[in-house]
């Protein structure tokens, strides 16, 4: 090739390679490769270094991960005079490719029986930040559609051991919408179930309920941060609440459940015939540095 070609693509190649990178610095400022920073792990931005998770679920394998999780089939929460309530292994799946908790309730000559969903990790966790992105219960039957809450029932995302040796809870009510139940306890007698009624769980137990609009819309960031001396939450990011008096310090168990209530004091008054749906996207835990 003579001079003068070799010059007008020497020229060629510089504006060819120049055009390029202005390309690709328009594609950045303009966020086109978001994408590679989405596909990481999310963290919640609770003002703590980034930690990595040790155990993590995204409930995306269509089945339930055995090595770390197990279904409950046992009587449930909220079991009174008139009520009865159960955790039913049929009422876990993972269609929608996610976790998907359900709650049915129906009349019969004894009263209502609700028949709810409930996991609970196999391994014991301590210390850390607990993580949960979900939807607490409504009518929903797709993880994105539109549905209400309904009187009689109780989305849980919480820690728990021993009647409450330790609990941290995570409680969203179908009868009071726009609140959140969040509470830690320390029980000293683990042998024993807590006594007292509700006032009385105050000695071992520290408790309130915070305005919170869209829980049952739409998924939201739930983290928990377990320290020694303090209990945390926070959602989407925000701190909502700390907590620290009664803080517990047994390992303990993670546990996701839905389940139905037939009582005006918690959870509300059954609501038979109609199907409630609670979707977790992932669970993780990150111990504490």
């Amino acid at each position: 090739m003579n001079g003068p070609l070799l010059a007008s693509a020497a020229l060629f190649d510089q504006q060819v390679l120049g055009y390029a990178a202005r390309v690709f610095c328009m594609a950045v400022s303009l966020g086109l490769f978001a994408f590679v920073q989405e596909s990481k792990p999310a963290r919640a931005a609770t003002g703590e270094s980034a930690r990595v998770p040790i155990f993590h679920d995204h409930f995306d394998g269509g089945s339930l991960d055995s090595s770390k999780w197990m279904i409950e089939n046992r009587p449930a929460n909220g079991t009174i005079q008139g009520h009865k309530g159960f955790f039913t292994p049929e009422n876990v799946d993972f269609s929608p490719g996610m976790l998907r908790l359900k709650l049915v309730q129906s009349t019969t000559a004894d009263g209502i029986v609700s028949y709810g969903a409930s996991i609970q990790s196999k391994e014991k966790f301590s210390y850390g930040q607990y993580q949960f992105v979900m939807r607490m219960a409504s009518t929903s039957a797709t993880p994105s559609g539109r549905g209400s809450e309904l009187s009689g029932s109780v989305s849980s995302a919480f820690i728990f051991v021993n009647n409450a040796e330790t609990e941290l809870d995570i409680e969203y009510l179908g009868d009071r919408a726009g609140l959140l139940h969040l509470s830690n306890w320390r029980n000293t007698e683990p042998s024993q179930h807590p006594s007292g009624g509700f006032e009385g769980f105050n000695d071992i137990r520290q408790y309130e309920k915070i305005p919170f609009r869209g829980a049952a819309d739409a998924f939201h960031m739930y983290v928990i941060e377990w320290k020694p001396s303090v209990v945390k939450w926070y959602i989407d990011g925000k701190q909502v609440a700390s907590h620290d008096t009664h803080v517990p310090e047994a390992p303990a168990y993670i546990k996701l459940n839905l389940w139905g209530t037939n009582r005006k004091e918690w959870g509300g008054v059954a609501t038979p015939g109609t199907a409630r749906y609670m979707y977790i996207r992932n669970v993780s835990f990150s111990p504490m540095e």
